[in-house]
């Protein structure tokens, strides 16, 4: 999909029962990341069960939003309100769960009106600050939450468990 012109993307949150809309995009996502990052895997169910999970946080302590491009989806953004645990103060932060915006849509300004709804939508609910993890290996990503104004301020790092021999 060819989009050459910002003004026809509309955002707009969508329902548990529109999620099926973005599976696709969800799917597309996660595989992007399983490439960048091969110890990440998905689980069999993966989608549904990340649908189900939305399913009692949708509207009230969650969003997503979907970003449609000439009546194409060709992007979305998951959030959902966090109480950090202690020892650090337990303020709630907004939670980017997923952003995502299909290859030939990107470098469009989709992203940043993307994270723009969210901020609204974590203002409205009186939150005051959001965080996000991205994939080290996605520097594409970096350089972007780094452009429009995020900062690194914890570094997640795994380790895999060697087995006893």
């Amino acid at each position: 999909m060819e989009i050459n012109n910002k003004s026809n993307v509309i955002i707009r949150e969508i329902s548990i029962d529109d999620l099926c809309k973005i599976k696709s995009l969800w799917h597309d996502l996660y595989m992007e990341q399983v490439s960048m990052s091969p110890e990440l895997t998905l689980a069999v169910d993966a989608f549904d069960d990340w649908s189900t999970s939305l399913g009692t946080i949708l509207g009230r302590f969650g969003f997503v939003l979907l970003a449609e491009c000439d009546d194409v989806c060709c992007g979305f953004i998951a959030g959902r309100i966090k109480v950090p645990t202690p020892p650090f103060q337990s303020t709630p932060v907004g939670f980017i769960s997923e952003l995502y915006v299909e290859p030939s849509s990107r470098g469009l300004g989709i992203g940043k009106k993307l994270l723009d709804a969210a901020e609204r939508w974590f203002r409205l609910n009186e939150i005051e600050a959001m965080e996000l993890q991205v994939v080290q290996a996605n520097s594409s990503a970096y350089a972007f939450y780094q452009a429009v104004g995020w900062k690194v301020s914890l570094l997640h790092m795994t380790r895999l468990v060697s087995r006893a021999k």
